[in-house]
């Protein structure tokens, strides 16, 4: 997925757990985009959902990577053409797309629901992916 020469953008944001409508609300907008007259950006969005128990076997504090009870969930875009519009395109998709999410959680400020996240080829072949 990761290619030389291909440009990425990722972008990441937590969610207390799996939630239907926001699931066909991201997937919806994911086709949108896709699909769009004059696209040049491939969409995709991942929602992580890991068992906390599984996570937790090693103690929080021995690793570098924040590990809180909420699913990660984010974004890939990619696209070939290196421009200033393409590159703007992306932060904005992704923006919206992650909104999405965020704007669901409520009881946490959007500007605080962002998270990290280390997703591999190996992690996008064996979750939920909208591509």
């Amino acid at each position: 997925m990761f290619a030389h020469g291909i440009n990425y953008y990722l972008k990441s944001v937590y969610q207390s757990g799996p939630r239907a409508d926001i699931t066909k609300r991201v997937s919806k907008r994911v086709s949108e985009l896709n699909a769009a007259l004059g696209n040049e950006i491939e969409h995709a969005y991942l929602f992580e959902y890991v068992s906390h128990r599984v996570m937790l076997t090693v103690p929080e504090g021995a690793t570098a990577f924040l590990r809180t009870r909420r699913g990660m969930t984010g974004t890939s875009l990619k696209w070939t053409r290196n421009t200033p519009s393409n590159e703007e395109a992306a932060k904005r998709a992704a923006r919206e797309l992650t909104n999405i999410v965020a704007e669901a959680e409520l009881h946490l400020a959007a500007e605080n629901n962002n998270g990290y996240g280390n997703f591999s080829q190996y992690l996008f072949s064996r979750f939920l992916c909208f591509a």
